[in-house]
C-alpha cells in the first residue's frame, strides 16, 4: 500500500536509527524524499540506499540548531520537488543520565536546543512552506520521555515534553489551514544509540523492559511506520496527538 505516492517529505535526523528508516520506510511507500542529517557521510549514504533501491530522493547535510540552515533545507525541498507535503522531524539528542540536581547547564542546554529548539526552526518554515500550497503533515519524533516522569534524564524529557506540547499548540493555529501536527513517542527501540547508552550503563537492552508489556526492544519501522500513517491522507482527521509506539510502556503512566 503505496500510502505516500508522489509526496514530497523531508527527514531530518535520517544519518541512521529511526531516520534512516524512515528514509526507506517513506520511499517505499512512494514518496519522494529529502534526507538530512548533521553527518555529511551518513546522509549521502543513506540517499544512495534508497536510491538504489529505485527511490527518488537528494541529500543535505543539516544542523537543525543553525536557522539557517533549516531555512535552507526547506527551501531546497521546494526549490527541487515544486512543494513540500510533509516532514518528518526526528533530529534529536539524548543526554547522559544523571539526577536533576547533578545535572550540567551545558548538558541541559545542548539538548533543548537540538531537541526543542532545532524542532521548533523545522516546524516554523515548513509550516510557512505548506501555507503556500495549500496544507500538509508535520510529525516529529518525540519520546515517552516527553509523557511522564523520566529519572535520570530531565533535560530530555523537558525537551520532549516541550515538543508535543509545542506540536498541540501548532496543531490548534493551522488545522483550518489544512495543516496536520502531531508526534510519535518512541519507547525503547533497538537502535545503536539505545545499544550503546545500555553499554555506557554497564547493561544490557534488558534493562529497558521493566514496565514494558511486550518486555522486548522495539524495531525502528515500528515507529516509522505509524509516522508514514500520520503523514498519509489516511490520517487526515488526525491532529495534535502524540502517539506512542512503545510495547506498552506507556500503559504504566497515569
Amino acid at each position: 500500500m503505496a500510502m505516500l505516492k508522489d509526496k514530497i517529505i523531508l527527514i531530518t535526523g535520517a544519518g541512521s536509527g529511526i531516520g534512516e528508516s524512515a528514509a526507506h520506510v517513506f520511499s517505499a511507500h512512494g514518496a519522494r524524499l529529502l534526507v538530512t542529517d548533521m553527518d555529511e557521510v551518513s546522509v549521502n549514504s543513506v540517499t544512495n540506499a534508497v536510491k538504489a533501491k529505485g527511490g527518488d530522493a537528494i541529500a543535505m547535510q543539516v544542523d537543525v540548531t543553525n536557522e539557517k540552515h533549516v531555512e535552507a533545507m526547506v527551501t531546497k525541498a521546494v526549490d527541487h520537488f515544486g512543494r513540500l507535503d510533509g516532514a518528518f522531524n526526528n533530529a534529536g539528542v539524548g543526554c547522559p543520565p544523571a539526577l536533576t540536581a547533578d545535572q550540567s547547564i551545558e548538558e541541559f542546554r545542548k539538548t533543548l536546543e537540538i531537541d526543542l529548539i532545532g524542532a521548533w526552526h523545522c516546524i516554523k518554515y515548513e509550516i510557512r512552506a505548506m501555507l503556500q500550497t495549500g496544507g500538509g503533515s508535520i510529525v516529529s519524533t518525540a519520546s515517552d520521555a516527553g509523557l511522564g516522569g523520566t529519572p535520570m534524564l530531565t533535560p530530555y524529557a523537558a525537551a520532549k515534553a516541550g515538543l508535543i506540547n509545542m506540536t498541540r499548540t501548532a496543531a490548534m493555529e493551522y488545522g483550518q489551514q489544512n495543516i496536520r501536527l502531531n508526534a510519535v513517542c518512541p519507547g525503547p527501540i533497538d537502535t545503536p544509540a539505545l545499544r550503546a547508552a545500555a553499554k555506557e550503563l554497564g547493561t544490557d537492552e534488558t534493562v529497558y523492559f521493566g514496565g514494558m508489556a511486550m518486555k522486548r526492544l522495539g524495531k525502528p519501522e515500528e515507529v516509522t511506520e505509524l509516522a508514514a500513517w500520520l503523514l498519509s491522507d489516511y490520517a487526515s482527521f488526525v491532529t495534535g496527538q502524540a502517539m506512542a509506539s512503545d510495547g506498552g510502556f506507556n500503559a504504566t503512566f497515569s
